[in-house]
């Protein structure tokens, strides 16, 4: 399987993952489930869109295949989150899920290029070349939040206060949230 031949063929995307899915690698059981009924035929687009009643996956799965991607496009800011757009809806079709893969994929464009560097961004700065594409959602609220505190706390502090304390952006009644997002 070579990134390369999936760039903006989401169809061809889907089918990889399912036809290369292993039932013993550590996926949530909703994924178990998805990459299954895509395998046996099912449109990606309704399979991914159905997940947790019809809400869509907010997981951290696209997000997880996002790094590589800001990596291999690290020299085009727009074309990685661009990818890891497309890359999220084959199997996460929720706002949130996709831009946790955007912002990872940002990230990941930030980090590559500043290798090899002397002198490092402050977190906070990091975090602002991140939130440069990164569609409004709860994810660059998050984001956003854990620059301003990282501004007068430690990093550590930022993120459990970001992460409420372990759970991040999970309102009371949801049956889905979002746990391991950025």
């Amino acid at each position: 399987m070579q990134l390369f031949l999936f760039f903006n063929d989401q169809d061809r995307l889907a089918a990889s993952l399912a036809i290369h899915y292993d039932y013993d690698r550590a996926y949530v059981p909703s994924m178990h489930r998805v990459l299954a009924r895509i395998r046996e035929g099912e449109p990606w687009q309704v399979v991914a869109g159905s997940t947790f009643e019809g809400q869509g996956s907010w997981g951290n799965g696209a997000a997880m295949r996002a790094a590589p991607l800001g990596t291999f496009f690290a020299d085009d800011l727009d074309m990685a989150a661009t990818q890891a757009l497309l890359s999220a809806q084959v199997t996460h079709a929720h706002a949130e899920g996709d831009a946790g893969a955007v912002a990872v994929a940002l990230a990941a464009v930030q980090a590559t290029r500043l290798r090899g560097r002397a002198t490092l961004p402050t977190p906070c700065d990091f975090l602002e070349s991140v939130l440069a594409l990164l569609p409004q959602s709860g994810v660059r609220s998050r984001i956003m939040r854990a620059q301003a505190i990282g501004k007068v706390a430690s990093v550590q502090f930022a993120v459990y206060h970001v992460r409420d304390r372990g759970f991040l952006y999970r309102r009371p009644g949801d049956s889905a949230g979002v746990e391991t997002q950025p």
